[in-house]
């Protein structure tokens, strides 16, 4: 009978041990792992049974720890797995609110001419201009001056030049006055990198080095390299999506 008593015992502590092995096992297995908390309770509950009966010590500690290990391990998997799908969530939410955003942004947007001007803010913004060129030069150039000239004969400058009048109280950066993208037979884009002339015309230099200072204007020119078949086939549409303080401006170039 004594025998009977030892060997439950000792199946005890055996049985927390094999538990607690095989649940921190499954415990790194996401999902799965949920069967890794049962293992490890019943590794646990077994474990301290052995423990207070005192047989199979040894056993029944490491099924101890090892149950509550694989406890642990499973709670710290579980919750990486919901951050990571929150955070999954939580982006395809924020693409999807932006791109409905960007959506109705460009259903309102509004058409502008040349000559027209338009107050945006900390702006007054007046279209000067649209064109074609192979060499881009200042309004009034100096005997040294900056200029954009293509290296592909193939290909040609299209650009728009913007006026834009600095209405706030204190100097802004001219980088941020807007952005411009161009379009062309509907469907092909093109987006802008943008120039400004100084010395009243005399040169170009940097938007991203530049800033306007309060009731100031400065000449801003929205440039990009296409291939010269876009000038030259002027039968297809061609406009600007000018983007000024996240409201959409649709220039009509032809």
């Amino acid at each position: 009978m004594e025998n009977n008593k030892t060997n439950n015992k000792s199946s005890l502590a055996t049985a927390s041990m094999v538990l607690g092995i095989i649940g921190v096992c499954i415990s790194f297995i996401p999902i799965l792992n949920v069967i890794s908390f049962v293992l490890g309770l019943l590794a646990f509950v077994f474990g301290i049974i052995a423990i207070v009966k005192k047989m199979g010590i040894g056993q029944a500690i490491t099924g101890l720890v090892l149950g509550i290990a694989s406890i642990i391990i499973m709670i710290s998997i579980m919750g990486g797995t919901a951050d990571t799908i929150n955070d999954a969530v939580d982006k395809i939410n924020s693409n999807t609110s932006q791109t409905n955003e960007k959506n109705s942004k460009k259903a309102n947007a509004k058409s502008i001419i040349i000559g027209e001007t338009v107050t945006e803010k900390d702006w007054e913004i007046t279209v000067k201009e649209t064109n074609f060129k192979q060499d881009v030069i200042p309004s009034n150039p100096d005997s040294f001056y900056t200029h954009y000239q293509v290296k592909d004969t193939d290909n040609i400058y299209m650009y728009v030049v913007l006026t834009a009048k600095n209405i706030s109280t204190l100097a802004l950066d001219a980088d941020k006055v807007a952005k411009v993208k161009f379009k062309y037979d509907n469907k092909y884009e093109y987006n802008a990198f943008s120039a400004v002339e100084k010395k009243g015309g005399g040169t170009f230099t940097y938007t991203n080095i530049t800033r306007i200072d309060p009731l100031t204007a400065e000449t801003l020119y929205y440039l990009v390299e296409v291939p010269k078949t876009i000038a030259d086939e002027t039968d297809t549409p061609v406009e600007a999506e000018i983007t000024i303080n996240n409201n959409i401006y649709n220039l009509k170039i032809r």
